[in-house]
């Protein structure tokens, strides 16, 4: 069955309901360093969410589940979620930030809408163990939440979905918390660094950027659950044809297409008044000076 742009979305509720692992991305919502500075945003995943990305990838590949990133950002903004599928993520969906609408009612409403298996968030910018909006989404979504996790992985063998999080209690103890169904897990920045994917995966043409229209209870246009659509976005596809020329600079110049004697002087023997008609025909030609 071939899949279309009007039709990809739906596709892709049924394939993700209850089988993904939900990561939510930061960018898009400015914070400020303890300075008191305020923060640019999509920047791309913060430390913390990079750890996140990491053990989502892991617990993905071992319990047959897929990896969703989700930031709730400018509509224009695509750069996070772009990192996110290139450090593991499978899909990433952008929910546009809108005027009475909060970040946390939004993301919410896409956790539900995929009934996420477990949702993945980084620790606070500040330093904090945990993030403010992990416990507010935890709460939202009335899901436990495991705070300053730093390791997660899944428990009992293939078939199984169990998962095991480590977590910090206090000075150096830690604690073991075996998760048999949904929650929210709020990762600390830990030394696993994601793998960029094969640039094969990089260069795939597959719809993998999708937008989740939300509008609040009260709100005219949707429905409250709101819906997904998918963003036509993708690396067009073709081919250089092999650089021509003897030296670097010629070569360049035949990819770029540019024409290297418009940017080089012609030596030439010729008495003054026809070097000058010369010239001012060359800049006729390239049109500097006008006819």
């Amino acid at each position: 069955m071939s899949f279309t742009l009007d039709n990809l979305s739906d596709a892709l509720d049924l394939k993700l309901k209850s089988k993904c692992l939900i990561v939510t991305i930061s960018a898009g919502e400015p914070y400020y360093d303890t300075d008191g500075v305020l923060v640019a945003t999509d920047q791309g995943p913060t430390p913390t969410e990079l750890t996140a990305l990491y053990f989502a990838r892991k617990l993905a590949d071992d319990l047959g589940l897929f990896v969703v990133s989700t930031s709730f950002c400018s509509s224009r903004s695509t750069f996070a979620l772009l990192e996110s599928i290139d450090l593991g993520a499978d899909y990433a969906v952008r929910i546009p930030n809108s005027l009475g609408t909060s970040s946390i009612e939004a993301t919410a409403a896409l956790v539900e809408k995929l009934a996420g298996r477990l949702i993945l968030m980084g620790g606070s910018p500040s330093g904090h163990l945990e993030s403010p909006a992990s416990i507010e989404l935890a709460a939202k979504l009335k899901l436990p939440l495991v705070a300053s996790a730093y390791q997660i992985a899944s428990h009992g063998g293939p078939g199984h979905k169990r998962m095991l999080a480590s977590r910090h209690c206090f000075n150096s103890h830690y604690e073991e918390l075996e998760i048999r169904d949904r929650a929210v897990v709020c990762f600390e920045a830990t030394k696993p660094i994601p793998m960029r994917s094969p640039l094969a995966k990089a260069l795939s043409l597959e719809e993998r950027l999708f937008e989740f229209t939300y509008l609040a209870s009260g709100q005219t246009g949707s429905k409250p659950s709101g819906g997904l659509r998918t963003i036509p976005f993708k690396i067009p596809s073709g081919h250089l044809a092999p650089p021509l020329g003897k030296n670097e600079f010629e070569k360049l110049s035949s990819i770029l297409g540019v024409d290297d004697t418009s940017r080089h002087g012609e030596t030439i023997d010729t008495d003054p008044a026809s070097a000058a008609l010369l010239i001012l025909k060359r800049l006729r030609g390239w049109g500097i000076l006008e006819k």
